[in-house]
This record gives structure tokens, C-alpha cells and sequence, in this order.
């Protein structure tokens, strides 16, 4: 038996796939867009160097730390929904061999498209204001962020059966060692006023050991002790290593039932009980929703309405707003940002929300049986919009009526509701409409058609959050000055955002209506190389 046989099989089996190579050329191909975006902008400037590598490095570590709410955070949790894990422990394998070869099976394209960029951060030396110290330090911290991030999702999904809860627990582990320390120095005046013990509580974030790579003057006034940066890239490695052996230990008694696992189960029925009611009651609200809507009825069976968003959103923010009151920010500023992320963090829950369960239903042929049944497209996909308006209706209700910064602003500090404040509030909220009404109809179509729901929630966030801005980019860089004025910008912002969101909607209902059994029918990962194949053959009949 060869040494680590999973670790191996995962690597023959990446290297197999297409879209490995893809990513890659795609990851290189944006990084090189955005170094000569920046490098055009600052044309002439002595800082275009130093812009390009500030910029792929945090977009790099940001990457990194994303990996594991991302890639491992079902890694674990899939095999205990699907019941082979015990198989797995039948042979003669080891909890590392498992570990390893999920963790090296998940990150393998992510290192991949990390390697891919690293070519564009080295073009920043050649334009100068980076050493060749700087740019080692700051890929060996995005590797390590990569590595702790990728760890601490395996340790999460060790204690996990659904995908949401997989990674609304990696998100609040990764969140808590990488903000934690950062909350504790400013609500404690010891450690804010005291530069070296400061450090030594800073050192566990990852956050930490990336500002020192990528700014020498980050810590300036701190009396650091010799060596820091690497004191801190080991910390870092240290306690992804941590995570990874606790999931190592912990694996092989995840399959056998033991007494801790009834009384989890029986818990787990008490908190149930308390929300959703009695048996009789709950009984009698599935019976009123499977009569409603069958696909309403299956959507809304897994989890506790509302209480996954609630979780996910609350903490994040009373951290920021704990931080700007012991920092003494701007309050007007602090609202903006806090509420920016709010919304950024309303989106990403109810993407994973959205697509939840439907991948594991057509992984399991369950979805290929649904669309057998007696049930139109226009129902499933009122059931779908329905399910999702009462999963995240109670954290969109409550963040705009108790927590969005921005609301409270407009009714305390006497800004009105013409100001910038009001204008900017208006267009998130009315973006967060566009988006939350678009999110379920295209987890429809491409929570079937992916193979994780990682990956499906990735595909909603890419297309709705992210290509807006990429638009919005392209559209200021071929309009140069024209666009100056910082109202006309953010009403352009946001019309595209709306439109997007629209589009995509429509996009999606249209091609579910017209393909969703052609697309089941079609085995995974072959839609894209079906249709290039189609594409190439009635080329070459034309010709």
C-alpha cells in the first residue's frame, strides 16, 4: 500500500479535470487585467510598482482565507450526510490519511490559482518600490492563511451534517481567530495602551502576520521583538497544524454511534420544540405547506427558519460596532462601512441559503425523481421563492428595522432623508431587493447543475456581486474623467447592479422553464465541454 493512498488518488483525479487548467489561465488572466488596470491609472507615477503588489497581495490573502468556508467546510459533512465515511474505516486507512487527502483534494485549484498569480505579484519588483524580501514574506503569508483557513473548515465540517451549518461554523471560526484578537486589545485599555503586549496578542490573526509582510510601517510605533514576522507566519502555521490534527483525532469516531450523539439528537429535538413548536403544531404546518406547495413543503423541511442568517449576520457586526466605539471612529463613516458589510454578509448567507440541499439532490438522483413528479416549473418555482422569502424574511426584517447602521443614522443624528447617507441607504436596500429576489431563482438552475453547494453559492456570488463591479470598472476606465462627480458614480453603481440582478434572474427562470430536464440528464462537469463539442461539430458541418 503506497504512502498516503488518498492524498495520492485526489492529485491523479484533480489532475484529470479541465477545469483545473482553466482556473488557472482564468486566475492569470484577471490578475494580469488588474495589474495593467492599476498600472495604467498611475501611469508615470514611482508607486505603480508598489499600487499592483498592495492589490494582488490583499486580494490574495482574502482568497486564502475564503478557502475554507469555500472548499472544506462540506468536505467532512458530505461523506456523514451521505453515510460512507464509515466505509472509508473499514480498510486499513488512518484518520490523517482521510484529512490529508480531503484537505489536498480541496485545495489543490486553489494553489493552483495562488501559483498562477504569484508571476503578476513579482511583476511589482520590476516596476520598484518592492523587494524581493517583501514579496517572499507576502507569499509565504498568503500560503499560510491558506493552509490555517483550509484546516480550520476540515475541523468545523468534523461537526457537521449540513452544508449550511458547515459553513456558517468555519465562518465564525476563521472570523474569531482572525478578528478575535483584534476585539480583545481594544476592549481591553491594558493591551491598548501597552505596544508590546499588544503584539504578543495580535500574533494568533493571520491579519497580523499579512500587514507586516505587505507594510514595514504597519507596527512602527509597537516595540517588536526581533524576528516578528517570522514569530507570527509560524503562529499561523502553528494553528492551522492545530486543526488539522484535531481532525485527524477526530475523524475516526465520527461514524460510530455513541450515547454524546443521542443526547446531541435529543437536544437538538428540545431547541426545535422551543422555535418551531409541538409535534401536533409542527405537524400541522407541514400538512398546511405540503398542501400549499409540495416543493415548498421539501425546501423548507431541512432547517429552522431564520435562525442560520441570524447567527451568521449579528456576530460580524457587534464586533464592528464594538470596535468603532473603542477606536472612536467617525460614527457617520463607521455606519457606511458597517453597513456595507452587513449587506455583503446578508448576501453571502442567503446564497448558501438559496442553493442548500438542492446539489446533494441531484448528486443523489433525488432532484431526477422530482422532476418526474406532477409538478410544473411555475411551482417549483414559487416554492423555491417562497422557501428562501421565509428562511432570510426574519434577518431582512429585523436588520432594517434594528440593526442597519445607516437607518439608525438617518433617525438619531439628524442627518434627514436627503442627505448622502439616506441616498446611499436607499440604494442598498433597494439592491439587497434586486438581489435577494434573483438569489433563489438562479440557485434553481445552477444549484442542480453544480456538484457542490459551495461551488452553486460561489456562481451566485460571482455573478451578482462581483461582475457589477468588474462592469462598473471597465466602464470608468473607458470613460477616463468623464465621470467625476461621486453621486453620479454611485447612481451608476448601483442602476448596473439592479439591471445585473435582473438579468440573471430572468436568465435563470428561462433556461430552468425550457433545459432543467436536459441539464439533470446531462452527468456533472460535462454541460460546458457538451456544448463546445456541439459548437465544434456544426463548425465543421458548415464548413
Amino acid at each position: 500500500m503506497t504512502l498516503l493512498p488518498v492524498v495520492a488518488r485526489e492529485l491523479r483525479v484533480r489532475a484529470r479535470h479541465g477545469r483545473t487548467y482553466l482556473r488557472r489561465i482564468a486566475v492569470g488572466c484577471v490578475a494580469l487585467f488588474l495589474a495593467w488596470y492599476i498600472f495604467e491609472s498611475e501611469l508615470g507615477s514611482p508607486t505603480a510598482g508598489r499600487g499592483i503588489f498592495l492589490a494582488l497581495a490583499w486580494i490574495g490573502f482574502f482568497y486564502a482565507l475564503s478557502a475554507g468556508p469555500r472548499l472544506t467546510a462540506d468536505a467532512i459533512s458530505r461523506e456523514r450526510r451521505e453515510n460512507t465515511l464509515g466505509l472509508l474505516f473499514l480498510t486499513r486507512l488512518k484518520g490523517y490519511d482521510v484529512a490529508l487527502g480531503k484537505l489536498v483534494g480541496s485545495s489543490a485549484e486553489s494553489v493552483y490559482a495562488l501559483l498562477a498569480a504569484a508571476p503578476v505579484l513579482g511583476l511589482s519588483m520590476l516596476l520598484g518600490g518592492v523587494s524581493l524580501k517583501q514579496f517572499l514574506l507576502a507569499s509565504g503569508s498568503i500560503g499560510a492563511t491558506l493552509f490555517f483557513s483550509l484546516a480550520a473548515g476540515l475541523l468545523a465540517s468534523c461537526f457537521s451534517t449540513r452544508s449550511a451549518s458547515a459553513f456558517l461554523r468555519t465562518s465564525l471560526l476563521v472570523g474569531a481567530i482572525v478578528l478575535g484578537p483584534y476585539l480583545l486589545i481594544v476592549s481591553s485599555s491594558t493591551l491598548r495602551n501597552s505596544s508590546a503586549p499588544a503584539f504578543w496578542a495580535m500574533l494568533p490573526s493571520p491579519l497580523t502576520v499579512h500587514m507586516m509582510a505587505t507594510s514595514p510601517t504597519a507596527f512602527r510605533g509597537a516595540s517588536l521583538p526581533p524576528g516578528a514576522i517570522w514569530i507570527a507566519l509560524g503562529a499561523v502555521t502553528l494553528e492551522g497544524a492545530i486543526c488539522l490534527a484535531g481532525a485527524c483525532a477526530v475523524l475516526p469516531r465520527l461514524w460510530r454511534e455513541s450515547s454524546r450523539d443521542s443526547r446531541r439528537t435529543r437536544l437538538d429535538e428540545r431547541i426545535r420544540g422551543w422555535i418551531l413548536g409541538g409535534s401536533e403544531a409542527r405537524r400541522a404546518r407541514r400538512l398546511a405547506l405540503l398542501d400549499r406547495n409540495p416543493f415548498l413543503w421539501l425546501r423548507c423541511r431541512p432547517c429552522y427558519p431564520g435562525l442560520y442568517p441570524l447567527l451568521g449576520i449579528f456576530g460580524p457586526i457587534a464586533l464592528f460596532w464594538i470596535w468603532g466605539r473603542y477606536v472612536e471612529a467617525e460614527i457617520v463613516d463607521l455606519g457606511v462601512w458597517t453597513s456595507m458589510l452587513l449587506h455583503i454578509l446578508i448576501k453571502v448567507v442567503g446564497a448558501f441559503l438559496a442553493v442548500s440541499g438542492l446539489a446533494e439532490q441531484r448528486r443523489s438522483g433525488a432532484f431526477e425523481l422530482l422532476l418526474c413528479a406532477p409538478l410544473k416549473p411555475g411551482q417549483m418555482i414559487l416554492g423555491q421563492w417562497s422557501a428562501f422569502l421565509r428562511r432570510m424574511g426574519p434577518a431582512l426584517l429585523i436588520t432594517l428595522l434594528l440593526a442597519d447602521p445607516l437607518a439608525w443614522l438617518i433617525w438619531t443624528q439628524d442627518i434627514g432623508f436627503h442627505g448622502p447617507p439616506a441616498n446611499l441607504s436607499l440604494f442598498h436596500w433597494t439592491n439587497l431587493a434586486f438581489d435577494a429576489a434573483a438569489m433563489p431563482l438562479m440557485a434553481l438552475w445552477y444549484g442542480p447543475l453544480s456538484a457542490s453547494a459551495a461551488k452553486a453559492a460561489g456562481k451566485l456570488i460571482l455573478r451578482l456581486m462581483l461582475l457589477p463591479w468588474l462592469a462598473v470598472m471597465a466602464l470608468g476606465f473607458a470613460a477616463g474623467s468623464a465621470i467625476q462627480d461621486e453621486t453620479v458614480g454611485i447612481t451608476i453603481l448601483f442602476t448596473v447592479k439592479c439591471g445585473n440582478a435582473l438579468f440573471w434572474a430572468a436568465y435563470a427562470a428561462r433556461r430552468f422553464r425550457r433545459e432543467i430536464r436536459e441539464a439533470v440528464a446531462t452527468p456533472l462537469g460535462e454541460t460546458l465541454q457538451r456544448r463546445i463539442f456541439e459548437f465544434l461539430g456544426a463548425r465543421r458541418a458548415r464548413l
